[in-house]
């Protein structure tokens, strides 16, 4: 993910969506056209390590990586 970022590439990610705050899950989102952005610091969250930052059409947003389940359409495990 770094590397496509880097190199200006977007890519696909495929996660379960939670909200821990709320305890709620709206499922399996799948997102197209992502780059990362910068994680979040460690003095802000407890969760920094957990939280990864990407960008979708211009907007900031957070997906917890042990909830990935895809990248660029393949399983995780396939890795």
């Amino acid at each position: 993910m770094r590397e496509l970022t880097k190199a200006g590439v977007p890519f696909e990610l495929e996660y379960i969506s939670y909200q821990e705050k709320a305890g709620i899950t709206e499922g399996v989102k799948k997102v197209q056209g992502v780059q990362l952005r910068t994680g979040m610091s460690k003095a802000y969250s407890d969760k920094a390590d957990v939280l990864v930052g990407y960008i979708k059409d211009g907007k900031n947003r957070w997906f917890y990586l042990p909830l990935l389940i895809k990248f660029n359409n393949k399983f995780i495990d396939e890795y």
